[in-house]
């Protein structure tokens, strides 16, 4: 009986220690009855597309005020950042626009730092290039610094920013998909009736690129309910394109081609700028086939 009752003060010193140390800036801190200026988010991205020409982004990352003191303060706090150790973006890819920022007892200590993004000159490389697999996103670790009272700090948490260059991708936006649905399996010789659940015809898609050269599609085949199943189309320098389904969300594993049309491929036509996809899956009657071309309308 000793023996347990042993066992469960060691672990239960070992939980408060491993606490103590986790928070052992804040614990500190309070200790001493100070309150501190820390990121409501400490760990975040700032994200933007890397366009020819270049372009910015602004982003407002929360700051606030905590402690046991904060309802006896009436001075405004003045706060300011410095970069912190772990920084791996230069001054090139940043601003920070509206420093000092002076929070105020009227708005309950609370205030946003406003970063702009600057995407002039820092494209990532894109895939193919030199550079590319060992590429990884700078970052910027930001330290705050707090002055206007005695018992106001930085809390000494950094707040680390991922800055994410999104290369352009020149397929995404809108289109059209015209889609023809064939099911041999079940007799027919044609395309599927544009009258039963509009299982043919045409439809409106839109395609977000993810990186230079993949791109996420709105909604699956001419299922109105393929909104909730995630499709990927990726085109390659070849101009073949490679598409993929979610096929847990999907339930039934969706496979490139026509099963009956070894000549059928999916590809991309610079020409016409259209994407065709071709792509099929089986279900309990045999196969489900289509055939989509997707046409710009930008």
């Amino acid at each position: 009986m000793k023996k347990i009752k042993y066992i469960l003060m060691f672990i239960f010193s070992s939980a408060l220690l491993t606490s103590c140390i986790d928070n052992e800036t804040g614990l500190e801190l309070n200790d001493k009855g100070l309150n501190v200026v820390t990121f409501d988010r400490i760990v975040d991205n700032l994200t933007g597309v890397a366009e020819t020409g270049g372009a910015e982004y602004s982003f407002l990352k929360k700051i606030k005020l905590v402690g046991p003191g904060i309802s006896e303060l009436t001075s405004d706090i003045v706060v300011n950042v410095e970069v912190a150790e772990g920084t791996t973006a230069d001054g090139t890819m940043y601003r920070i626009n509206n420093l000092p920022l002076t929070l105020t007892a009227s708005n309950n200590y609370l205030g946003q730092i406003s970063i702009t993004l600057t995407t002039l000159g820092n494209e990532p490389p894109l895939e193919g290039d030199p550079g590319y697999d060992s590429y990884v996103a700078p970052k910027l670790n930001l330290k705050l610094v707090a002055t206007g009272d005695a018992k106001v700090v930085g809390s000494g948490k950094i707040g680390q920013f991922t800055l994410n260059f999104t290369p352009p991708n020149p397929w995404a936006g809108d289109y059209e998909a015209d889609i023809q649905y064939r099911r041999p399996g079940d007799g027919a010789t044609g395309v599927y009736p544009n009258n039963l659940n509009g299982n043919s015809g045409i439809y409106n898609k839109t395609l977000v690129g993810l990186t230079a050269n993949r791109l996420e599609v709105s909604s699956y085949a001419v299922f109105e309910y393929g909104s909730e199943v995630l499709s990927w189309v990726t085109i390659n320098k070849d101009n073949s394109v490679i598409y993929q389904v979610d096929d847990d969300a999907w339930g039934l594993p969706t496979v490139m081609g026509d099963p009956n049309r070894a000549d059928l491929l999916s590809h991309f036509d610079p020409d016409t700028r259209k994407i065709y996809l071709y792509y099929h899956y089986t279900g309990g009657t045999g196969d489900r086939i289509f055939w989509e071309v997707l046409t710009p309308k930008f």
